[in-house]
């Protein structure tokens, strides 16, 4: 019996060790603003998180790897998560939570890799389909809303997302879910809106995004829905209104210099816009401004499309050369496009 007695007593500590040293980890990490320290001192405790059970190994492998992905290192932090899953599905029923939510930023980082549903969407059905009531409010918001993604490109199915996102909303009023969450679900609307030629409806719900960010100065997803703004403004045929949102890009990037690829997305709008104004030379003057600034970002879909309109520019003002040097240049870089 009193052997019993004892291990109770040290699972117990052992149980309040642990929660001390996540809780210390989450207080240390949100105490440092910069990403490359938030990084650095995920690497240099390593070994004292991955010495202890599978529980605090996985969430350790979710800060890391958001770490990483915060400093631009995407197929480091798709291979933590990688890691982290394979281990978690071993033992599902103890540790649901921290599964689904491996899952999910996972088939971010595909995303951001790739931006093709057919990759990135495999991960995000499964955390759907793996959810059940043990399992927090705001990840199953989460949830819903990453897999409501999946369909932002199926007519057929559209909706099959606009549910999901109807689901995510309730319960995010229903729990008086915070501006984040509310702000993450109308992005989601707007998106799959915008994707079906609904822009009037997209724009509402992509400004609601942008005023729910800006409650909590969120500001990396305030200059997201510029980005997502202006183009669906520029579907409008609403110019004046896009230029006002990329005003507010340039505007952001001054303000907030430690987001690096701000400028990159800045200058790529202002391309976008002049383009679809028919004004060439605004547009190839702004795009060879977002190329100088290409490796500040790791979303090569869009210095890829940066490229590709660049080289189109070029040939229509009649400079070749140029054109052709782009070219060049395009596959040297992505040899694979």
């Amino acid at each position: 019996m009193k052997a019993v007695f004892i291990l109770f007593i040290f699972f117990v500590f052992m149980v309040d060790l642990h929660a001390n040293d996540i809780k210390f980890l989450e207080e240390t990490l949100a105490s440092l603003e910069d990403p490359q320290a938030r990084l650095s001192f995920l690497q240099e405790n390593e070994q004292k998180y991955l010495d202890q059970g599978l529980s605090v190994k996985a969430q350790y492998w979710l800060a890391l790897g958001l770490a990483l992905e915060e400093n631009n290192k995407l197929t480091e932090s798709f291979d933590v998560y990688s890691q982290s899953i394979e281990l978690l599905s071993s033992s599902l029923e103890s540790h649901r939570e921290l599964y689904i939510n491996s899952l999910i930023q996972r088939s971010y980082i595909i995303y951001l890799q790739t931006y093709d549903t057919e990759k990135y969407c495999p991960d995000r059905e499964l955390a759907y389909n793996s959810l059940n009531e043990s399992i927090s409010i705001d990840l199953q918001v989460r949830a819903n809303v990453q897999y409501a993604f999946c369909f932002q490109n199926d007519k057929a199915n559209f909706s099959t997302g606009l549910s999901l996102l109807d689901q995510a909303l309730k319960l995010a009023k229903k729990h008086n879910l915070s501006p984040n969450t509310h702000a993450m679900i109308y992005n989601a609307s707007g998106v799959i809106y915008d994707r079906n030629q609904l822009y009037s409806q997209a724009y509402e719900y992509l400004l609601n995004a942008y005023n729910q960010w800006g409650l909590v100065n969120d500001y990396q997803d305030m200059f997201n829905m510029l980005h997502s703004l202006t183009n669906t403004a520029i579907n409008m045929r609403e110019y004046e209104i896009a230029q006002q949102h990329v005003d507010e890009m340039f505007t952001l990037t001054e303000q907030q210099k430690s987001f690096k690829d701000f400028l990159f997305f800045a200058h790529y709008n202002s391309g976008h816009l002049a383009h679809a104004k028919g004004e060439i030379k605004n547009s190839t003057h702004s795009y060879t401004l977002a190329l100088s600034e290409q490796d500040n970002t790791q979303e090569n879909f869009f210095v890829k499309k940066a490229y590709e309109v660049n080289i189109s520019n070029y040939f229509r003002l009649g400079e070749i050369a140029q054109a052709l040097k782009l070219v060049i240049e395009l596959k040297e870089k992505f040899p694979e496009h």
